[in-house]
C-alpha cells in the first residue's frame, strides 16, 4: 500500500513508529494533529476486522471502538497516525437497530469479547461479508458459499486461560487482559463460558489463596465430558513439592462442584502439565461415536458445537477413496473421523506429544487405518513425507494450520497432486496467501463456509474446499 493511499476499509494499517523520519536521520515531514481535540461527531459506515466502527473525518479514516455501522456518534481520538485515527465512541447520536445491551458488567473493559453490543446474527453477517470482500479483492472467486457453521452465542467456551494477580491487600483476582492495556480485568462471572466453568470462577480465588502453597501466574479451565480441569501454572522461581500437591489434590475433593474436578500443575517454564488429583484420563466427544483424550495445554477447539459441525462438514465434503493426509493433525480431530471414508489416513503433526496422544486416541477408538507421523510443518517438508513403500495417490489433503498458515508446507502441498484439499483457516490473511499458491498449482476454489468459532468477538474462521482441475 502506498503511504498516500487511504487505508482499506475493514483492516487498519500497521502502525508506524512515532517518528520514523528521525530513525533515518531526517526531520519528520508532518506532525500528527494533537490528541487534545474536543469530542467530535462522526458517521460510521462499516465494521473493521477487529470489530471497531469505521468512518471518515475530513476525509481521514477513523476507527472507533464501540460504534456500529449506520450510527452517528460523538468520539474521542486516542491515537493519530498519518493515514488514520483511532478512538472511542463517547455518545450515541443515532442508534443502530442492530445494537443490543451487552449483558455483561465487565464489557467492554474485559478483553475476552469485542462485539457484545452487536446482535450475534448481524455480527456474523458483517464478519462473513468482510471475508468475502477480502477474497474478491485478492482476485479470487469461490464457486459456492455454504451456510455458516455456528452455535450458541453465549455459554459456548469449554476452555479459557485466565491471568492471576494479587492485590495490595492480599486478595487473589483472576481475569482476562484488559482490551486497551495489559492490566487484568477481574471477573467473577463470564457469559461465554460453559455454565459449569463459569460456576468455578467465584471459588478460584479461595483455591489459589488458601489451598495453593505457592504463587500461580495463570489458570487454564477446561470442561471435558468426564471432569472439569483446573490447570495451574506456577509463578517463576517456585516449585510445587509433594506436600503442596497433596494439599491441592485434597482441595479438589472438597471443592463442592457438581461435576468431578481435577487439578493439574506445571512449574514455570515447563511445557507439560501433570495431573495431581485423582481421576480418569479426560475425554471429549467429537462425533457421536468418537472420543478424544484431552489434556491441559494441548490444542483444543474451544467451541464444541461448531467443532462438531466442522468435522461433519469436512467428512461430508470428502469424496472418499484410498488415501487421506491430515496436516497439523493434532490428536486426530479430523484424521479419526475420516478413517471410515478412506482405506488409509496419514496424520502429520509437529509435536511428538500430540502424535503419541493421537496414536492412543486411534487405539482407544479401535481405529487401525490411521497412521500418525511426526514432521516439522514450519519447515519445508521432505519430498516423501509419507513413507515411500506405501505411497499412494492422495485423494484428500486436510490442512488445519495455526494463524501463521501453512507457508512452509505449500510447496509440498502444491506438488502432492491431491484431488481434494480442505483448508481450515483461523486467519483470513494467511488463508488468502496459501489459497493463491493452490490456485497457481491448478486448483479451483469450489466451496467455502464461515465458522463462527468465537461468537461475541470479531474473530472468524473459515473452511475452504479446493479441487484439482481435471
Amino acid at each position: 500500500m502506498k503511504r498516500s493511499s487511504p487505508p482499506r476499509v475493514g483492516r487498519p494499517p500497521r502502525r508506524r513508529p512515532a517518528n520514523p523520519g528521525a530513525s533515518r536521520g531526517r526531520a519528520e515531514r508532518s506532525t500528527p494533529p494533537p490528541l487534545a481535540l474536543p469530542d467530535q461527531p462522526i458517521a460510521i459506515d462499516d465494521l473493521s476486522h477487529d470489530g471497531r466502527g469505521f468512518g471518515r473525518s475530513d476525509g481521514k479514516a477513523c476507527f472507533v471502538r464501540g460504534a456500529l455501522p449506520g450510527e452517528q456518534v460523538v468520539w474521542r481520538r486516542e491515537a493519530s497516525q498519518r493515514n488514520f485515527d483511532e478512538g472511542v465512541a463517547t455518545e450515541l447520536l443515532s442508534r443502530s437497530p442492530q445494537r443490543r445491551e451487552p449483558g455483561c458488567s465487565a464489557y467492554p473493559r474485559c478483553g475476552g469479547c469485542s462485539l457484545r453490543h452487536l446482535e450475534p446474527a448481524a455480527a456474523l453477517a458483517y464478519k462473513q461479508a468482510a471475508l468475502q470482500r477480502d477474497i474478491e479483492r485478492a482476485g479470487m472467486a469461490v464457486e459456492e458459499w455454504l451456510a455458516p457453521l455456528q452455535g450458541d452465542s453465549d455459554g459456548y467456551r469449554r476452555r479459557a486461560r485466565l491471568a492471576v494477580q494479587r492485590t495490595r491487600d492480599g486478595r487473589i483476582e483472576l481475569g482476562f487482559r484488559n482490551a486497551a492495556s495489559k492490566r487484568i480485568e477481574p471477573i467473577s462471572h463470564c457469559p461465554v463460558l460453559l455454565p459449569a466453568l463459569a460456576a468455578l470462577l467465584p471459588a478460584l480465588p479461595q483455591l489459589l489463596g488458601r489451598d495453593c502453597p505457592i504463587g500461580v501466574d495463570e489458570v487454564e479451565l477446561t470442561a471435558t465430558d468426564s471432569a472439569l480441569l483446573v490447570a495451574l501454572t506456577g509463578a517463576a522461581g517456585q516449585q510445587l513439592n509433594e506436600s503442596g500437591a497433596a494439599k491441592l489434590a485434597a482441595a479438589a475433593i472438597h471443592a463442592g462442584c457438581a461435576e468431578p474436578l481435577q487439578i493439574w500443575w506445571r512449574d514455570a517454564g515447563q511445557r507439560d502439565f501433570r495431573q495431581i488429583s485423582a481421576g480418569p484420563e479426560p475425554q471429549l466427544a467429537i462425533t457421536d461415536q468418537l472420543r478424544l483424550s484431552c489434556r491441559p495445554g494441548q490444542f483444543l477447539q474451544v467451541n464444541d458445537a461448531v467443532n462438531r459441525a466442522m468435522v461433519a462438514q469436512v467428512v461430508a465434503l470428502a469424496d472418499g477413496g484410498e488415501l487421506a493426509v491430515d496436516l497439523f493433525a493434532g490428536v486426530g480431530n479430523f484424521a479419526l473421523p475420516l478413517a471410515d471414508r478412506y482405506r488409509r489416513v496419514v496424520a502429520v503433526e509437529g509435536l511428538e506429544q500430540l502424535v503419541e496422544s493421537g496414536r492412543r486416541n486411534a487405539a482407544s477408538n479401535a481405529i487401525d487405518n490411521v497412521e500418525f507421523v511426526t514432521a516439522d510443518l514450519n519447515q519445508p517438508l521432505p519430498v516423501r513425507v509419507i513413507d515411500a513403500p506405501r505411497r499412494d495417490a492422495i485423494d484428500l489433503l486436510v490442512i488445519d494450520p495455526p494463524r501463521s498458515g501453512a507457508a512452509a508446507a505449500m510447496g509440498w502441498i502444491a506438488k502432492s497432486g491431491a484431488r481434494q484439499v480442505i483448508y481450515i483457516s483461523c486467519h483470513p490473511a494467511t488463508l488468502l496467501r496459501d489459497a493463491a499458491a493452490l490456485l497457481a498449482a491448478g486448483y479451483v476454489w469450489r466451496r467455502a463456509a464461515a465458522l463462527d468459532m468465537f461468537p461475541q468477538t470479531a474473530h472468524l474462521e473459515a473452511l475452504a474446499l479446493f479441487e484439482r482441475r481435471r
